[in-house]
C-alpha cells in the first residue's frame, strides 16, 4: 500500500516534527499526468507515473529488506511483487489526486496496469486510474489536482499533462496561492488546542491548497 509504506519508512520523522512547526512536506514525488481519452471522445483514464524522491525510496528499500546486493536493481520477480503490493490501496486512500467535474468529485477506480522499477535510486510507479463512468468532453471541462491532503507529501508536476485521444483538447495550470495556503494553515493550526496538536489525525488538510489545478478544456 503506497500511503503505509511511505509513512511507515517516515515515521520517526512525523512524531519528532510538531505540526507547529508550519506547512511544509517531508516527502517529495515528481508527478506526471496524461488524460487520455476513448474513441467516443470520453475522457476515459488518467495515467500517472510517480518519481519518489532518493531519500523515500531508500528508506522503503531496507523496511523491505530489497535490493540486498545494493546493485540499484530489482529483480523481475521484486518488481512483480512490488507491483501487486503497492496497487492493493486501503480504501479510504484516494490515490493522492482529485479529479472534479461541474463541481463534484468524479470516481476514479482502483490503479491498474501498474508497472514498480527503481531507476538511479528512486522507486518509479506507472499506473492508470479509470473513471468510473467516462465524461464525455465535447464543450466540456474538468479539473484535476495531485496532492495529499495532510501535506506530508508534496507532489510536484513540472510538465502540463498530456492529453491522448481523437480530440483536440487544451490544459492550462492555475498556480497555487502558496501565500493564502500558508494562513490557511495557521489559521487552521491555531483553532487546534495543545492536546489536540499532539493527536494523531489532527493535522489540517490543507494539500489541496497548495496543490496547482490542471484544467482540461475540450471544444464542442
Amino acid at each position: 500500500m503506497p500511503r503505509a509504506v511511505s509513512f511507515l519508512t517516515a515515521l520517526s520523522l512525523l512524531v519528532v516534527l510538531p505540526l507547529r512547526a508550519g506547512a511544509h512536506p517531508h516527502e517529495f514525488v515528481d508527478t506526471s499526468l496524461t488524460f487520455e481519452m476513448d474513441a467516443e471522445g470520453r475522457l476515459a483514464a488518467v495515467h500517472v507515473v510517480w518519481h519518489w524522491d532518493e531519500l523515500m525510496s531508500l528508506l522503503t528499500l531496507e523496511d523491505l529488506g530489497l535490493d540486498p546486493d545494493h546493485d540499484g536493481a530489482l529483480s523481475a520477480e521484486e518488481r512483480a511483487t512490488l507491483a501487486q503490493r503497492f496497487s492493493d490501496w486501503p480504501e479510504d486512500f484516494a490515490g493522492d489526486m482529485q479529479l472534479q467535474h461541474a463541481g463534484q468529485v468524479v470516481a476514479l477506480r482502483r490503479p491498474h496496469g501498474m508497472d514498480v522499477d527503481l531507476r538511479e535510486g528512486r522507486f518509479v510507479l506507472d499506473f492508470r486510474r479509470a473513471l468510473a463512468d467516462p465524461i464525455p468532453m465535447a464543450g466540456a471541462s474538468v479539473r484535476l489536482q495531485a496532492f495529499d491532503p495532510t501535506y506530508f507529501v508534496y507532489y510536484d508536476v513540472p510538465e502540463l499533462p498530456g492529453v491522448i485521444g481523437p480530440t483536440a483538447c487544451d490544459v492550462t495550470r492555475i498556480t497555487a496561492d502558496l501565500g493564502a495556503a500558508r494562513s490557511l494553515y495557521e489559521r487552521l493550526v491555531g483553532d487546534l488546542t495543545e492536546e489536540q496538536l499532539m493527536e494523531p489525525g489532527q493535522e489540517p488538510l490543507v494539500g489541496s491548497a497548495f496543490a496547482d489545478t490542471f484544467v482540461l478544456t475540450c471544444p464542442g
